[in-house]
């Protein structure tokens, strides 16, 4: 069946400026064409879907979510506590949500079991409605370090390793390490190094011997500093960087994906929400410092991806846009902005020759808007249709498990 949208307002996440009255065919998955000026009359025997000058853009990204992590005051504490049928379930609701919302495309960067990477399997088999899931089971975390609920703890790099092909074993898409500390735990520092360039690089080597990218959350500058030495192919937070590592990740091409949404979120509302004192006071501080390195990396051409730890306090599974407001503030136009959350997320997550933007041959995930993002960016939570891979999302919410 060939779908013809025409009357578009096009989008297409290469970066390019927007085209009007642009016309879209569409094949089983795949885009077929794209064409401009009407596109002409279409095929006999097409289903023709005239959008009418609304905006329309490739499937969303965010590469740092936690689908089992419920955004809330705790979410740590309360998935070490939840029944793991009920984690499954409620992800699957997350999942779903999401899809929703435009977002086509997440990286799940641990989880408390293998059900996620079950739940992407799920949603590749059409069991299970939902994103593409990109999922590496278990996080690989020092003896006693970061998110212990979402991880696997190692000591050396033999152990890192290991680690990282029990992940693999179990289907996982990606590797994910901590190597500093992070929010969660009273006292816990950002900047901590806890896992070291050896372990990094021993996961890192297992996991390119498998065809698999390699993730690692870094806050302080050493910490990203050891990840980039040991073949890092992104970094999460990237909070504090100095010149030297912010050039080193620009001659890398090593992608960052800074989280601002994150710490915004427990700096402004930690305290009224009732989150320890002092993780709102670590946020407070460092949120100002996150931004002005955001806005220097921008600006010296590290490639960023747009990621906003998902299920983490307070932050929301279906928010996109208060990650992309702040990357405007942080000095990216809307247009980069979104950019960052299309062709920059594909490429970061190493599927940008499937989808990322609205090419001939490239997989259908398309969202269509009742506004124009690049004039507000809250435009992007008024849905009128989603595509994924050519079908169309029901939009309207199936009951499930909040």
């Amino acid at each position: 069946m060939r779908l013809v949208i025409r009357g578009a307002y096009l989008i297409d996440g290469t970066g390019a400026d927007p085209v009007r009255d642009c016309t879209l065919a569409i094949v089983g998955e795949r885009i077929e064409a794209v064409q401009a000026a009407g596109g002409g009359r279409p095929p006999a025997g097409a289903r023709v879907l005239d959008v009418e000058g609304r905006a329309v853009i490739p499937g969303l990204f965010n590469c740092h979510v936690h689908l089992q992590m419920d955004a809330g005051r705790s979410p740590l504490t309360a998935l070490a506590g939840e029944p793991s049928g009920l984690s499954r379930l409620r992800a699957a609701h997350r999942a779903a949500a999401m899809l929703r919302r435009g977002i086509t495309t997440v990286r799940d960067c641990g989880a408390k079991d293998w059900q996620v990477i079950h739940l992407a399997a799920a949603v590749r088999a059409g069991v299970a409605e939902g994103p593409r899931i990109l999922a590496c089971g278990r996080a690989i975390c020092a003896k006693d370090g970061h998110a212990l609920v979402l991880s696997e703890p190692v000591a050396g790099e033999a152990a890192a390793a290991a680690a990282a092909r029990r992940q693999l074993q179990a289907g996982a898409d990606f590797i994910k390490v901590m190597a500093t500390g992070g929010f969660g735990r009273e006292g816990e520092r950002l900047d901590r190094v806890e896992l070291g360039v050896g372990e990094i690089r021993a996961a890192a080597e297992a996991a390119h011997a498998a065809g698999r990218r390699i993730t690692v959350h870094a806050y302080g500058n050493q910490g990203i500093r050891d990840a980039i030495a040991a073949g890092a192919d992104s970094i999460e937070h990237a909070a504090f960087l100095d010149e030297e590592t912010i050039d080193l990740l620009r001659r890398r091409r090593t992608f960052i994906v800074p989280t601002l949404s994150n710490t915004y979120r427990v700096a402004t509302q930690g305290v009224t929400a009732g989150l320890p004192e002092d993780m709102a006071t670590t946020a407070a501080a460092a949120f100002p410092v996150m931004m002005a390195n955001a806005r220097r990396a921008h600006q010296a051409g590290v490639r960023m991806a747009l990621g906003t730890d998902a299920g983490s306090w307070l932050n929301e599974h279906t928010d996109l846009v208060t990650e992309l407001r702040l990357r405007v503030e942080a000095g990216a136009t809307s247009l980069a902005a979104l950019t960052m959350a299309t062709l920059h997320g594909a490429q970061c997550l190493g599927v940008d020759d499937l989808v990322g933007t609205i090419e001939p041959g490239k997989l259908a995930d398309l969202v269509i808007l009742e506004g124009d993002p690049l004039e507000d960016l809250s435009a992007l939570e008024r849905v009128h249709a989603v595509y994924r891979a050519g079908q169309a999302v029901r939009l309207d919410p199936a009951s499930g498990v909040p």
